[in-house]
């Protein structure tokens, strides 16, 4: 029996479903809400998420963010920003010790999720409880309960940690502005680091988009 349970409510999960239209999800946790209470950033498990290894564990959610996070992602923003992380020796620094927070925070959260030995495969050790259960609507647990135990290769966790955000094989190299937004505002304990490229990303949506980036958020 596993050791860590988790608990997620059906209405999230219906909400989400909404949100990035699609009619099956897999997450684990809300780890932001906006205003409304309404998920904004998801928290998941980057074994089982697609059955696949997906490696950015906050997914942002919201549409409305994810949409003017797009328009800084296409805009001259996200170019300049990529380029200050090679060329700027501070805000190249600052990021690679954002990196390796997020390897910590990794590390931390697939602990959370997973018995981890010294070389053997990592073995799945949560259950998720779903409130009010429902037999169709969750796919963040029906791959799960088909399975008495699910274990994850060691060589594909260390592949992961040794990654970059989002995957990246490059540890300075920005792949994703969404990734990016979504790990600086789903974490719970933010370093330093994660207030400054998260304060850069948010002051670029208000001066570009002003009230519409404010009412997502409670004051």
């Amino acid at each position: 029996m596993a050791d860590v349970t988790l608990k997620l409510n059906q209405s999230d999960i219906t909400i989400v479903k909404y949100q990035i239209d699609r009619k099956e999800i897999r997450f684990l946790s809300v780890a932001k809400r906006c205003k409304f209470a309404n998920p904004l950033v998801i928290a998941q498990d980057p074994f089982l998420t697609r059955g696949v290894l997906f490696p950015t564990i906050y997914h942002l959610c919201c549409p409305r963010l994810v949409k003017l996070i797009s328009h800084l992602e296409a805009s001259s923003f996200f170019k300049n920003l990529k380029l200050s992380i090679k060329t700027d020796a501070a805000i190249g620094a600052k990021y690679i010790e954002l990196m390796g927070f997020y390897k910590q925070n990794l590390q931390r959260h697939i602990a959370g999720l997973y018995k981890i030995n010294a070389s053997g495969p990592l073995i799945k050790n949560y259950n998720l409880i779903i409130s009010p259960p429902s037999a169709f609507e969750n796919l963040s647990d029906s791959i799960i309960k088909e399975e008495s135990k699910i274990e994850i290769a060691r060589g594909i966790y260390d592949g992961l940690i040794e990654c970059g955000l989002a995957g990246s094989r490059e540890i300075t190299a920005l792949k994703c502005l969404h990734a990016l937004y979504g790990f600086l505002t789903g974490v719970t304990n933010p370093c330093e680091e994660v207030l400054f490229f998260r304060d850069l990303i948010e002051n670029q949506m208000k001066a570009e988009y002003g009230e519409e980036f404010r009412n997502i958020f409670a004051d």
